[in-house]
């Protein structure tokens, strides 16, 4: 005996197109208390290592780096809020970010050092 067809179709429903989906308002003060704290540190005297200064600087990483590869859902609001920049300077300053935290959690002070920290 047959039995009846069910439909296991799923269907998506989305606000947005891919990359445009907006900032939760928490996500968004911890992202931009982390742009403060890089800004901080790069214009000012070097301070010592700290986890926050560290958390900060891979969370920073990581908005340059998910607009260089744009596979995040909000990689393109994300985009236009650090002001529209290229993929590849997008990749430049997220792997300057990263070799930045890497000498700063191992105390090597050659990056810093010279007429300009960055």
């Amino acid at each position: 005996m047959a039995s009846p067809v069910q439909d296991h179709r799923v269907q998506v429903v989305q606000k947005w197109g891919f990359g445009m989906a907006p900032v939760k308002p928490e996500v968004q003060q911890k992202r931009r208390q982390s742009v403060a704290a890089v800004l901080s540190y790069l214009q000012n005297d070097p301070i010592e290592s700290s986890p926050s200064l560290l958390e900060a600087l891979s969370e920073v990483k990581g908005l340059y780096s998910r607009c260089h590869k744009q596979d995040q859902w909000d990689w393109f609001t994300v985009w236009q809020q650090l002001g529209r920049p290229g993929r590849k300077r997008c990749r430049q300053a997220g792997d300057a970010l990263g070799r930045l935290r890497t000498a700063i959690r191992d105390g090597d002070d050659a990056p810093l050092r010279g007429s300009s920290r960055y």
